[in-house]
């Protein structure tokens, strides 16, 4: 047997009307409801609440007023719990790569939480292994990543549901006037001054897969610089210290602005974009945001 918060409150109303009828009256029920109620508290509690319900101003007995004191107390619990729900903000803590967290995910946060006002979305920029570790820690409850080909994380990657987003083009970029063709080799980029970043890079990892599926490593390519981040990259590569390979996504409004040539690299590897879910599906918050990532992909952006 249970009691309802309607029994609750038509007990509280009882108490403070003293009047089946009044309760009635307020509440939209019968009489006979209000007495329902009434007696399954009772049979609840094992125990007189009323002294009589058939009189015409009802009396409590000693332990109702009890009971009522107690009853006040758990509506105004559930009346603070109800305001608190109503105010709730979720946060999603993303830890992201640089492609993902500087060229669209910001417009998704923004996007989600015009949709979504109870949530709040911090995206921390990383390094595609730091997005791992921060993964791994539960600093980040999502991340989003350029690659998965690190020996530091195969042992670990079926702790993670892999989510493949879209496709993510690389190109090869040089300073304008210096690329003369549309389509580069691996085997040609040997022979250009080179502009990497730094190994914890997603982009720097493909690059070394790229590398490899033509029988080819990273101490092959003619490395002038190791840098940080991509605009550092696409900096040096605009004052003419060397070329890079780098997202298309990276380069696209340098390109447009008439700053860099860029080329097509002559590859069978494929690279992508992709979500790491910690929970596997197992979080409906992260399950709603990866779902609305996804459609807002594919309806919104030109990637």
């Amino acid at each position: 047997m249970t009691i309802s918060l309607e029994d609750i409150e038509t007990l509280l109303l009882l108490y403070k009307y003293k009047s089946v009828e009044q309760v009635s009256k307020e509440m939209n029920i019968s009489d006979g409801t209000v007495k329902y109620r009434v007696k399954n508290i009772e049979s609840f509690l094992n125990r007189k609440i009323v002294k009589s319900l058939g009189t015409r101003k009802v009396e409590f007995t000693d332990y109702g007023e009890i009971v009522i004191e107690e009853f006040r107390k758990i509506k105004n619990i559930l009346e603070k719990l109800k305001v608190y729900g109503e105010q709730m903000t979720y946060e999603i803590k993303i830890a992201s790569g640089e492609v993902a967290g500087i060229y669209f995910l910001p417009q998704i946060a923004k996007a989600f939480k015009d949709k979504y006002a109870e949530y709040k979305i911090n995206i921390e920029v990383l390094s595609t292994l730091d997005v791992f570790r921060s993964l791994e820690d539960g600093s980040a409850d999502i991340g989003f990543v350029a690659s998965i080909n690190f020996d530091e994380i195969k042992n670990t990657l079926s702790n993670y549901r892999v989510i493949r987003l879209v496709k993510n083009k690389l190109v090869v970029i040089g300073k304008k006037g210096s690329l003369r063709k549309d389509k580069i080799s691996v085997k040609e980029i040997l022979n250009f001054p080179y502009i990497g970043r730094k190994y914890n890079s997603g982009i720097q990892a493909e690059v070394r897969k790229i590398l490899e599926s033509e029988g080819f490593s990273e101490n092959d390519l003619n490395i002038v610089y190791k840098l940080d981040n991509s605009s550092s990259v696409i900096n040096a590569v605009i004052e003419g210290i060397g070329i890079s390979i780098v997202s298309f996504i990276q380069a696209k409004r340098y390109i447009e602005a008439g700053l860099l040539d860029y080329a097509e690299l002559d590859t069978k590897v494929e690279s992508y974009l992709y979500a790491i879910d910690p929970w596997k599906g197992k979080n409906e918050i992260i399950n709603k945001f990866i779902n609305f990532t996804i459609n807002f992909i594919i309806e919104n952006l030109n990637i």
